[in-house]
């Protein structure tokens, strides 16, 4: 029984989620911790929603623009980044390893989920943590 209730809290603690968002690089988990997500913004058309998170550092920004099929469960339709890193630009595709959606017609959306850099060879370079964030609308 009392194996029972360890693997039942492990799993607990590990469907967390994140409690504040991050940029992890993949290749040895570190977190790069100058880093501070400044926005979540978006736009919701019927079943499709658009976002955009913005993530700063000193002289350096990173962007990731998504477009997401709202559902059971919803999709990361598309999504791409751009890197600015003080003298170099990287852009790449964006993948999904979870995403949580919350909002209904009425309600403000809200977005959260681990999202995956993919460099230019397919391999996965960073892992953004969005811990589930009220978006802020954008009027069209």
């Amino acid at each position: 029984m009392n194996q029972f209730v360890a693997i039942a809290l492990l799993l607990l603690i590990s469907c967390g989620g994140t409690q504040e968002p991050r940029i992890e690089r993949s290749s040895d988990g570190e977190i790069l911790t100058s880093y501070q997500m400044v926005r979540l913004t978006g736009r919701r058309d019927g079943a499709i929603l658009e976002a955009t998170a913005v993530f700063v550092a000193p002289s350096e920004s990173l962007k990731l623009e998504m477009a997401f099929k709202i559902g059971v469960p919803t999709e990361l339709r598309s999504g791409r980044y751009s890197w600015i890193q003080e003298t170099s630009i990287t852009e790449g595709a964006i993948t999904a390893r979870s995403i949580t959606f919350l909002g209904g017609q009425s309600d403000p959306p809200s977005l959260g989920g681990i999202f995956e850099l993919i460099s230019s060879g397919g391999s996965v370079t960073h892992r953004v943590f969005i811990p589930t964030s009220q978006i802020k609308v954008l009027s069209s």
